[in-house]
């Protein structure tokens, strides 16, 4: 495994923080839609 440089290891960084939104966006809105299932 080459090293990284330094621009490649903040893109990295910033596509990890991406999927870590993107992941609790997902569960936020499952939630939400469970919660209005249960409340219809």
């Amino acid at each position: 495994m080459p090293e990284l440089n330094e621009e490649q290891k903040m893109i990295l960084a910033t596509v990890r923080k991406i999927a870590r939104e993107v992941v609790k966006q997902r569960a936020a809105n499952c939630l939400d839609k469970f919660h209005q299932q249960t409340c219809l």
